[in-house]
């Protein structure tokens, strides 16, 4: 039992991008990196597959003084924080913001505790 109460303390000091696609949860965690793409393109540190507006290097997603940051990476279907259009420059991301690339692919943003 302490060893589930230990792992649920640890799990809300992280950061994630959540989407539920069909009842199925998908999780990606930011953490360890100051930087992350996102995009289609297998180079991306986060693949997304889940759309074909989603474009090969969609969206920036930067950790600078603790806070995260998107930015719109010249996508064709652009980028959105809260039904807000976004632009190429740095937007900064609060918990629960919904991150939509294109109009069809929506992501909520999770923000840890640290």
């Amino acid at each position: 039992m302490g060893e589930r109460r230990e792992s649920s303390v640890l799990a809300r000091h992280e950061s994630f991008l959540l989407y539920d696609l069909n009842g199925q949860r998908l999780e990606f965690k930011l953490g360890g990196k100051e930087r992350y793409v996102l995009g289609r393109e297998s180079g991306c540190d986060i693949q997304v597959l889940l759309s074909l507006e989603v474009s090969r290097r969609h969206v920036e997603i930067v950790k600078v003084d603790g806070v995260y940051k998107v930015r719109d990476l010249g996508s064709r279907n652009g980028t959105y924080v809260n039904g807000k259009k976004i632009g190429d420059a740095f937007y900064p991301l609060s918990n629960r913001d919904n991150l939509s690339l294109g109009s069809r692919l929506s992501l909520v943003f999770k923000e840890g505790l640290n």
